[in-house]
Formats: structure tokens, sequence, C-alpha cells
């Protein structure tokens, strides 16, 4: 009887160990609204370039009036050969659709700042500017929280015209960091599959190509 009992305990930790070698080889999925420990490399994924470059408008001044934590931005970077059209939008009434050209070798400042409202922003991201009528638009989605968490991620909800170039969301090194290779549909890094959030308020940057 003694010796059924440990053969018994022998098939369980067995079938634990495969389990577990199992989880190890495929991880989990993330699905959406979870968070995954993605963290941002010293080095941008596949040589992308962050590096400065001209912007099209003034990075929007710091609010010294605001309360609680520092009022955050979104930043988008055209590294194409072509120009996009980009917009921002937000749950606030005053902010105004407004949509620029942005030019190849060019960066563009969201104009609204962030505060810590759950007030979502939108900068949303067109191939041409006929795009804008069909709703065929890619989107950078953020906010922050009352406690200064800050939420981001991509969306292709109403279409994605950049599924041929690679695409890298990133607020800080010690955040987690979103990337889609060129030709990857978002799978592999867009909502609903993917949301990120950051405890350190920082700038949300963007960089496409």
């Amino acid at each position: 009887m003694k010796g059924s009992f440990n053969l018994f305990l022998l098939l369980i930790a067995g079938i634990i160990g495969i389990i577990s070698a199992a989880n190890h080889a495929h991880p989990p999925q993330v699905y959406a609204g979870n968070i995954a420990e993605n963290f941002t490399p010293t080095s941008p994924p596949n040589g992308m370039n962050t590096s400065s470059v001209p912007t099209i408008n003034e990075r929007p001044a710091a609010d010294a009036s605001a309360q609680g934590p520092t009022p955050i931005r979104g930043y988008i970077q055209n590294n194409c050969r072509f120009s996009i059209w980009v917009a921002s939008v937000c749950c606030d009434p005053r902010c105004e659709f407004k949509l620029e050209q942005l030019r190849p070798g060019t960066g563009y400042w969201n104009p609204y700042l962030t505060y810590n409202n759950g007030c979502s922003q939108t900068i949303k991201l067109y191939r041409a500017p006929q795009d804008v009528a069909i709703r065929r638009e890619y989107q950078v989605e953020y906010s922050m929280e009352l406690n200064g968490d800050v939420w981001y991620n991509l969306s292709h909800e109403d279409g994605n015209p950049f599924t041929f170039a690679a695409r890298f969301l990133t607020v800080d090194e010690r955040c987690m960091w979103l990337y889609c290779a060129a030709e990857n549909d978002g799978y592999e890094c867009d909502w609903p599959r993917f949301t990120a959030r950051c405890h350190l308020q920082r700038d949300v940057r963007f960089y496409l190509c």
C-alpha cells in the first residue's frame, strides 16, 4: 500500500513538472487589460531612430498651477520616408481636432497636457488626409490616473494604415514598452491584447518606422 502511495506521488510530481516546463516553453498570453513585464531596452528595437528631430509645434509648457502629479505630454515621431497626418483628441470638450501634416524626419507634440484625472488622450495617425472621413486611423491612447499612474496603448480598432511599418511606444526605460515589427498586424503590440502602465510621470512617445 505504501509503495502504491509513493508511486502515486511520483506520478503527480511528474505531471506538475511537465506542466511547469510547458509554461516556461509557452508563456501565458497577455489578454486585454493585463500588464506585461516588457521593459524598454537601453537601445531602441531594430535600430529605430529615437533621437531628437525638428518638431512642427512647440512642446507644451509645464502647468505651474497643477496640483498633484506632474502633467505629461504625448509625442509622435515620423521616421518614415513619407508624410503622415496626425490629430489629437481627448475627453475634454475643449480639445479641438486639428489635422496636421507630419513630414519625414519631424515630430509632433499633442498640444494638450494630460493631468491625473483619467481623461483619455488620443493621437490619431493617418496615411492620407482623406482617411479621416472613413476613420482609417491608427491610434496612440493614454491617460493618467489620480495616483499618477500612466496607462497607454496602441490601437488599430478603426483601421491600421501602417501595418507595413515598425511601431514603437515607450514612456520610460523602467516601464513597459510596446513594439511591432513591420508587417505585424498589431498582434504583438496593440490593444486589446496589450495595455501598459507606468508608475512614473513621463511623456508618452511613439515612433513610426
